[in-house]
């Protein structure tokens, strides 16, 4: 018996995930976020590959390739992103990125970045609330095209 009868797997891994994400600001939750974000990822990647080789009329395999090929790029390209991010502040800001790394990570408090931080954890704060509306405009759409298929993820 499902806790939630009437939800899909996947919105259910999407919502876990994007809590998992906003715990990363609180400092004491991060193992939790990082759990979270760990398990029920790897648990929708895992429905979304059923999803993708049961909805391929062509060649099945073929799908699971190409999913996986656009999760990579996406990684990569999150990663630049990220890293883009952590030198635009740098520049703007006029501080060593080390300096501003160390901060981030708690291995060192610094008195004149904790401003710098706060604007970097509240411009992330941002992308995350931006990212999570996309995400539920999605799988609103998600549930109701699969409402009116009557095809549920198992």
């Amino acid at each position: 018996m499902r806790l939630f009868p009437k939800v899909e797997k996947v919105t259910l891994c999407g919502i876990a995930l994007l809590i998992g994400a906003g715990l990363i600001f609180i400092p004491y939750c991060i193992p939790i976020s990082g759990f979270l974000i760990g398990f029920f990822s790897n648990l929708n990647s895992s429905l979304l590959n059923k999803v993708a080789y049961t909805e391929t009329t062509g060649l099945k395999d073929n799908s699971l390739l190409v999913k996986n090929r656009w999760g990579k790029l996406g990684s990569i390209f999150q990663q630049s992103l990220l890293f883009l991010l952590f030198i635009s502040f740098c520049y703007f800001f006029k501080i060593p990125i080390l300096s501003l790394l160390e901060t981030i990570t708690g291995k060192s408090i610094a008195p004149h970045l904790t401003d710098i931080v706060f604007v970097l954890r509240m411009t992330g704060g941002v992308i995350l609330f931006g990212i999570a509306v996309c995400y539920l405009i999605t799988l609103f759409f998600y549930e109701k095209g699969l409402k009116a298929t009557q095809k549920p993820v198992e």
